[in-house]
Parts: C-alpha cells; sequence; structure tokens
C-alpha cells in the first residue's frame, strides 16, 4: 500500500470515528505513522483529504450496487437491496460523525 492510499485509509477511518470538524491532520499524520510534511505533501490541506474519502466511499457503493444488480433475482428485489444499503451505511456512523453533519 502506498502512501497516498494508507492515508486515505486511516483517514476515513477517523472521519467515520469523530466527524470531520474534529479530525486534524495531525491526527492523521499520527494515525498514518508520517510526518506532517509527508501527509501536506501528499494532500494539500483538509478538504482535499476529506473530498478523497469521499470518492473512495462512493466508488464502494457503486461498487456495491454493481453486484446486488448483478446477484438480485429481479429489479424490484436490486432496488430493495440498493435503498436498504445507504440505511445500514449509516447506522454504522458514529454520534460524533452524525453530530458534525447536523
Amino acid at each position: 500500500m502506498d502512501n497516498r492510499e494508507l492515508i486515505i485509509n486511516r483517514a476515513h477511518k477517523l472521519l467515520m470515528e469523530i466527524g470531520p470538524t474534529s479530525m486534524t491532520m495531525d491526527m492523521v499524520a499520527r494515525a498514518c505513522g508520517i510526518s506532517k510534511r509527508t501527509l501536506y505533501e501528499t494532500f494539500p490541506d483538509k478538504k482535499t483529504l476529506i473530498l478523497e474519502c469521499v470518492a473512495k466511499e462512493h466508488a464502494q457503493h457503486e461498487q456495491e450496487a454493481k453486484h446486488i444488480f448483478e446477484d438480485a433475482g429481479n429489479c424490484f428485489e436490486a432496488l430493495f437491496r440498493i435503498f436498504k444499503n445507504p440505511r445500514q451505511h449509516l447506522e454504522k456512523r458514529s454520534q460524533a460523525f452524525m453530530d458534525d453533519m447536523q
């Protein structure tokens, strides 16, 4: 795993645990075991890093949806599973993340 992927994965985990307001670039660097300089060389700011985390999660959701449609017996089953999926993802979010979103 390269630094960029490591940073995105660890930042995404922090983001979901404590929310975007509480997450700092210092925390991300510490979680990755890298210097802040390395972090800022990879991502110029927190906003860019968060956008990458969101893009990663979006790509995962698209992949999940693709698999659901491929495996579903019919379109109704696929739609039911697709609409159930976001709810399950929201239920996994920490209270700190949800508080930030409000």
